[in-house]
């Protein structure tokens, strides 16, 4: 009986020794690790291994050792050890055309520790994509224009508290010259310019504009009260301006720092009287309400009426409202504009397919520049069409900008534009 039962599990123990070198040496070609493609799930999600192809997803467990994957979808060597996987593995996938900005074919290499992803590097069409690796609880990575600069570099918070999944992308246009970084953590918007200088910076609530020196020129917050709009002359506060509890417009003057006189408009049988106050709250002057930051309407062809702000002291009267304004033009006509951005615009650097209709609300300075009002302003779905339109804007040939009385002044206009991407 004792050597029947020696006999049992010297068979079984070989059955299973079989089974486990089996294991190692069968032909996992019919298998695959699955990692996942959304960028944050891919750094922080275990990877696993499936049947390849299963109709249903099928989790495989493998006992320790290396092994190799090869297949039409998937390459790679790995090891497991104590149930966890670490190796290299390359995918290949193919798109139709249109679906993606940078073309058809697709491959990714991964690097895994301990079943987790580390790095990973993407190729579209052969060109360097997206290279991206993981450091403690940070995530780093870059995105690149199809010419090989950079486009994005982001940085995206793993961190177990409320910085998860929040991150800080800094985005270059195809000279490598920054024009704008979104910070999720602190809520922060800053656009630049093409020196590299700060242009603006939107905050929760304030937003700071600057000019080419990057000396503040203006600091506004119109998103919660209290709700105020201040000027800077050299960097130096030089007027604020507000509603006060009774709803009235109030205008502060100020010289180095301290207030010097103080304008509050009421209405006054029906009239807007602005009253003005000295430093110490003395009334010392009334006139009918001034024309401050007047709107200069800018129109354009098949587009809306926008507005900008211009200053203009004179009073309201009848020779104000006539005064003499001209909306911005380009030279040779609005078909002339479309036909230099049709002429420009790389349809190839966006993911969208076919004709699409857009409306720019374009900003017109003084000078005759062109450019969005917002880069990013989601003209369509596609986000990469922003991109390519801010780079074909910076090529844009001066508008005649709007003026009044003869003075150039910046404008707003909506333009329309066909584009056909095939």
């Amino acid at each position: 009986m004792n050597i029947f039962n020696n006999k049992l599990l010297l068979a079984t123990t070989v059955f299973l020794y079989v089974n486990l070198v089996f294991s190692q040496h069968k032909n996992i070609d019919t298998l695959q690790l699955v990692i996942p493609k959304d960028y944050l799930e891919a750094f922080t999600y275990k990877v696993e291994i499936a049947e390849y192809n299963a109709y249903f997803y099928n989790e495989v467990i493998l006992a320790s050792g290396s092994y190799k994957i090869r297949n039409k979808s998937q390459e790679a060597d790995f090891i497991i050890e104590n149930n966890l996987i670490s190796g290299t593995v390359t995918t290949y996938e193919n798109f139709k055309k249109g679906q993606h900005k940078e073309g058809d074919n697709f491959k990714t290499e991964y690097k895994l520790n301990k079943s987790l992803v580390t790095e990973y590097t993407m190729f579209a069409d052969d060109k360097l994509f997206l290279k991206a690796y993981r450091k403690d609880n940070q995530i780093f990575g870059k995105e690149f224009h199809k010419t090989g600069e950079v486009q994005n570099e982001s940085q995206l918070s793993v961190a177990p508290d409320k910085t998860y999944g929040l991150s800080i992308t800094k985005s270059y246009d195809r000279d490598g010259k920054i024009y704008q970084i979104n910070d999720e953590i602190t809520e922060t918007y800053t656009q630049f310019y093409p020196n590299g200088k700060k242009k603006s910076v939107m905050g929760k609530t304030e937003t700071t504009y600057y000019d080419e020196n990057e000396v503040i020129t203006r600091k506004a917050n119109f998103k919660v009260p209290p709700f105020y709009d201040d000027e800077f002359v050299n960097g130096r506060l030089h007027s604020r301006s507000y509603k006060n509890d009774e709803n009235e417009e109030v205008k502060e003057f100020f010289k180095n720092g301290v207030l010097e006189r103080k304008e509050i408009t009421k209405i006054i049988n029906g009239e807007q009287i602005t009253f003005v106050y000295d430093k110490s709250g003395k009334l010392i002057d009334k006139y009918p309400y001034q024309i401050e930051n007047q709107k200069i309407l800018g129109t354009i062809s098949g587009g809306k009426t926008v507005a900008t702000a211009v200053e203009n002291q004179a009073p309201l009267t009848e020779i104000a409202i006539e005064a003499e304004i001209i909306s911005a033009n380009f030279s040779g006509g609005n078909e002339a504009y479309r036909k230099f951005i049709t002429d420009n615009f790389d349809t190839s650097a966006t993911e969208s397919d076919g004709l699409i209709k857009l409306e720019l609300d374009l900003t017109i300075d003084a000078d005759g520049t062109a450019s969005l009002e917002n880069k990013q302003q989601k003209i369509y779905s596609d986000k990469y069409l922003a991109d390519e339109m801010n780079r074909v804007l910076k090529k844009s040939p001066k508008w005649n900008p709007a003026t009044q009385n003869g003075i150039p002044v910046k404008s707003s206009v909506r333009f329309p534009v066909k584009i056909n991407i095939q």
